[in-house]
């Protein structure tokens, strides 16, 4: 019975320790903890500039919860987003669609890009269509969200309760 126990405790050792491995990595990449905005909104500008599109503007909004389908499956995480919508000005929509592109893929954190609306400006006479061959006739307007994992204080108190026990 005694090298039983012992050997459970070993597996759940080796386990504990590759979980840890997988947290600290998932914690590096941005994923679990807070949201840091000045580094997200850094590498957002850092891409954006790297592409021909032109940017208009953009805005990060505050927390907001996410919706999961079954929140209480990350127990002791809360699982929020920050929304940042953006107007850009493509020339075409290829150039919509390789700045985006990347965007999911080299933000810190998990992204998504939610929704992405474009409208074509009206071009009247011969004049103005030579002239809008050479400026952005588009406007599109994206909505990208960060999901993080915060730690959920209260569940890590009663977890540290509980091993206390």
């Amino acid at each position: 019975r005694t090298q039983a126990e012992l050997n459970q405790k070993q597996r759940d050792l080796i386990q504990a320790r590759d979980y840890n491995k997988r947290f600290e990595a998932l914690r590096a990449t941005g994923v679990i903890g807070a949201l840091a905005k000045t580094k997200s909104i850094d590498r957002f500008e850092q891409l954006v500039k790297a592409q021909p599109v032109p940017l208009r503007n953009y805005e990060m909004g505050g927390r907001l919860p996410a919706n999961v389908a079954n929140p209480a499956a990350f127990q002791q995480f809360v699982p929020s987003r920050h929304e940042l919508r953006f107007e850009a000005e493509p020339l075409h929509e290829q150039d919509l669609l390789a700045l985006t592109m990347p965007l999911e893929n080299r933000l810190p954190g998990l992204t998504a890009l939610e929704s992405c609306s474009i409208s074509r400006a009206d071009v009247k006479s011969m004049a103005q269509q030579l002239e809008a061959a050479q400026v952005p006739r588009l406007t599109a307007r994206c909505k990208l969200s960060w999901y993080v994992f915060a730690e959920n204080e209260s569940a890590a108190i009663g977890a540290t309760l509980g091993a206390a026990n």
